[in-house]
């Protein structure tokens, strides 16, 4: 009876131990299902910034493209005013050189006139 006994608690001992480990395994289950739905969010939002991070860059990219493009034409813009500004100049020396010269001439016609008249 002893052994019968001994066996009864030793069965009573693992059924406990056993109903212990299903649990745990149940609860560990229940843990790697609640992980792998946040693996699956996070995956997704990983996706997701990639997608704005690619957006962004293409962004980034057109924005560079219109900087230079706007560069080179304020360089145009700037070259074609340096030009302007240089004819101009010219012009308005080339006005006086001439003005000078009239000027010279009407002297040396004066001085010319007043010569004649002289003799």
């Amino acid at each position: 009876m002893l052994l019968l006994h001994r066996k009864d608690t030793e069965i009573n001992n693992l059924s406990s131990r056993l109903e212990e480990e299903e649990s745990l395994v149940a609860s560990l289950k229940k843990k790697i299902k609640n992980l792998e739905a946040r693996i699956e969010e996070l995956e997704a939002e990983l996706e997701a910034e990639r997608q704005a991070r690619v957006k962004v860059e293409k962004q980034r990219a057109d924005l560079n493209r219109d900087l230079d493009d706007l560069t080179s034409q304020l360089d145009d813009t700037g070259n074609v005013a340096q030009a302007a500004v240089s004819s101009s100049v010219n012009k308005s020396k080339c006005t006086i050189s001439a003005q000078s010269l009239r000027n010279c001439f009407v002297c040396i016609l004066s001085q010319d006139d007043d010569y004649q008249k002289a003799f």
